[in-house]
């Protein structure tokens, strides 16, 4: 699902310009990806596409297209945390299928409150708290991780696996279908709080000094509050993302 791998761009991309730089150092990254990802919904097929990122640092605030406006309230070696406000992309056009004919679904702003904690030499968990500030559908998300750096052959890399659960509301907004929705075919249907398992694998290879390229392979597990919903019909999602950055 795009929005997934875009999620998944966002790390991919915040690793390979803040591995380029000394912590405090102002930084510029502009880059570009290329996504392959499959979506879980009803007639959906996989979809490819290229996308432009782009990041802005310098001391405690991060702005970036993907992740918004991040600033950092407290630091201690490296472990911290921050707040910030991001887009909540939409997670499927009504005009993808047939079967989602109908079912509009905003864009939306995520406020969040996000920590990541060196547990370990390389091993840092991270969590994250989410809520719909638009009034869109005024759900709630929580982001709990565990990532371990290795450094395969030389080449970076990290390994994350982790956890989203969502509230009623905002598993209602992502794969559920409303009375207003309901149609032949397509019954009501509320999911209720679920958690979605995920695994990826992100890398990066320095080219130059400031050109990097980096790879994303990352995949979710849908529950069965998801996968009996009438709009979704895939039990497990796989994106891949493969980019360039320049950092200036």
């Amino acid at each position: 699902m795009l929005k997934h791998a875009i999620a998944s761009l966002t790390l991919t991309f915040s690793f390979v310009s803040n591995a380029s730089f000394a912590e405090d150092a102002a930084q510029l990254s502009l880059g570009m990806a290329y996504i392959s990802s499959a979506s879980p919904y009803e007639g959906v097929g996989s979809s490819s596409r290229v996308v432009p990122s782009a990041s802005y640092e310098s001391g405690d605030l991060k702005l970036s297209v993907q992740d918004g406006i991040s600033y950092r309230v407290f630091a201690a070696g490296k472990n911290q945390i921050r707040v910030n406000l991001a887009p909540n992309f939409q997670p499927f056009k009504s005009s993808a299928s047939a079967t989602l004919s109908g079912m509009e679904r905003d864009m939306g702003v995520d406020g969040a409150i996000a920590g990541s904690f060196e547990i370990a030499r390389g091993s840092t968990l991270t969590l994250k708290a989410s809520t719909d500030l638009s009034n869109t559908f005024n759900g709630h998300l929580v982001d709990v991780s565990f990532r371990q750096f290795i450094p395969l052959g030389g080449i970076p890399t990290i390994f994350s696996v982790g956890s989203k659960w969502y509230d009623s509301k905002r598993s209602q907004h992502t794969y559920g279908v409303y009375a207003s929705e309901a149609v032949a075919g397509r019954a009501e249907y509320a999911p209720g709080a679920v958690a979605v398992t995920y695994l990826s694998i992100n890398s990066f290879i320095n080219i130059t000094e400031n050109i990097s390229a980096f790879v994303n392979v990352s995949g979710n597990v849908l529950p069965n509050k998801i996968t009996n919903s009438p709009i979704v019909s895939k039990k497990n999602t796989l994106s891949t993302i493969l980019g360039l950055s320049y950092s200036f």
